[in-house]
């Protein structure tokens, strides 16, 4: 047998090795750097809602803030749809970046970058006339009534006409992390953030109420878009935005969708399930009761445990994609099993947090007494599923960073219309039972999704997709 040359060598001793920013990193070190920016920027993606939330259930007297903070969360509703649309585009963009990326064609990248940004730009502006002509349609399927059914229409009437540039930082953000440049989405949303706090506790502390919290919201997304755009068109980010690639390319497109549609399916089966549950709980009671608000109260304080989550769950997702890309799939089940633990260790951390204040937490977020004296025991009982929580969040992630979108899809359609739905129903409805309980079960069921995605997990048909 002969010796290999020099350049065989190379190849050899490079084969399955990712490319880009990530090349050379120690397995530890690129989850560290790919997670710690997307934990940051989760904080402040966390903050523009929950400012507005703090904003609206502080407003005087307590029935307009008790109100607001109704309308916020039917209004959030409608927003994390449009977040779910977005998703479609960015989980099929994210995806052929990674890929490209992690295996050394940069091209492939910026050529799903640039479809991505198109598909986005149509999104956006279908979703934001949408929004604005059923904004009333949605509070009333809800069961909002009276004056936080106004409240309602009048924030998102406002809210929609910043969505088509809300569309284009969320997947300009997404194909950056793919790319493994994590560090880039997180200075947009600081500043994103501290556009959203100075414009809409000014015009707040002026008198417009939730029409100020709304327009500081719109001018937060505008700003953060911009900002996108001019990082990525000079292209010193890992990717560039370029004209050319903004021209409709129906190959690319077609491997986007191929790879999205099915993510849009399991969000929509999801969002609708949701809809459905938030109906239930807005029919529970009577409208002073506040049970939408309290819910979504409720739903904000856990998010400081799946925000470090879904951000180690980004890590996930890049490792996985990029490491199939580069021919490693044993290397992408490493990283992702790395995973795993930390999310497990930073979300248990965070239920340490909700049992030891509850009560703190909440005030954070209201000062409205009804609020005060049932959301402390839901911030207590979410301590009980985070590390169920966790495992759900890695495994989702990693199988759609690989490009197994259709395996989510499916466990997430058997968990939310075989349990999460039917569950609120019986409890809320039937049985005419608390809140609480209602959400004591919503806290178990996390059990029985981790469960799920823990089998469809370690199946592995996420190692053997095609994109």
């Amino acid at each position: 047998m002969s010796p290999m040359s020099d350049a065989q060598v190379e190849i050899e001793s490079s084969a399955g090795q990712l490319h880009g920013r990530l090349a050379g990193m120690s397995l530890p070190k690129q989850v560290v750097v790919l997670s710690i920016w997307p934990l940051a920027e989760q904080v402040l993606n966390f903050t523009v809602g929950f400012v507005d939330m703090a904003l609206a259930a502080r407003l005087q007297p307590e029935a307009t803030g008790v109100a607001a903070a109704d309308a916020i969360g039917i209004a959030g509703m409608l927003m994390w749809l449009l977040g779910m649309l977005q998703a479609t585009v960015a989980t099929g963009a994210a995806v052929m970046v990674a890929r490209g990326i992690g295996g050394g064609r940069k091209a492939i990248a910026n050529a799903a970058l640039g479809q991505a940004v198109t598909m986005i730009g149509l999104v956006g502006l279908l979703c934001a006339a949408l929004m604005y002509a059923g904004a009333e349609g949605l509070a009333i399927l809800i069961g909002a009534e009276g004056l936080s059914r106004e409240l309602c229409v009048l924030y998102l009437h406002i809210v929609t006409l910043a969505v088509p540039f809300s569309t284009q930082l969320f997947i300009c953000n997404a194909s950056l992390r793919a790319a493994g440049n994590p560090r880039t989405p997180f200075v947009l949303m600081l500043l994103v953030n501290a556009v959203n706090v100075a414009v809409s506790v000014t015009l707040v502390q002026l008198g417009f109420g939730v029409k100020g919290i709304a327009i500081g919201t719109c001018c937060a997304w505008v700003t953060g878009a911009l900002l996108a755009w001019i990082v990525l068109i000079r292209g010193k980010s890992g990717l560039r935005l370029r004209w050319l690639r903004l021209r409709p390319h129906w190959h690319t497109a077609k491997r986007i969708l191929r790879v999205g549609i099915p993510s849009l399916i399991e969000s929509l089966g999801l969002w609708s399930g949701s809809f459905v549950m938030m109906s239930i709980i807005g029919r529970m009671g009577q409208p002073q009761d506040g049970l939408i608000g309290i819910f979504n109260i409720a739903v904000r304080i856990e998010s400081i445990s799946f925000m470090g989550g879904f951000a180690i769950g980004m890590a996930a997702a890049t490792l996985a994609g990029q490491y199939l890309g580069a021919g490693n799939p044993k290397r992408a089940q490493d990283a992702v099993m790395l995973c795993w633990g930390l999310c497990i260790a930073l979300m248990c951390g965070a239920a340490v947090l909700f049992l030891a204040f509850p009560e703190a937490l909440t005030r954070v977020a209201t000062s409205q007494p009804l609020h005060l004296e049932t959301v402390p025991t839901m911030v207590r009982l979410c301590a009980v599923s985070q590390p169920f929580f966790a495992t759900t969040i890695i495994f989702s992630s990693a199988m759609k960073g690989a490009g197994d979108t259709r395996t989510p899809m499916l466990a997430t359609y058997i968990i939310t219309y075989l349990v999460r739905v039917p569950w609120v129903y019986v409890a809320g409805i039937v049985m005419g039972w608390s809140i609480v309980i209602v959400w004591l079960g919503l806290v178990c069921e996390w059990v029985v999704r981790a469960g799920l995605f823990s089998f469809f997990f370690f199946r592995g048909r996420w190692r053997r997709v095609t994109v």
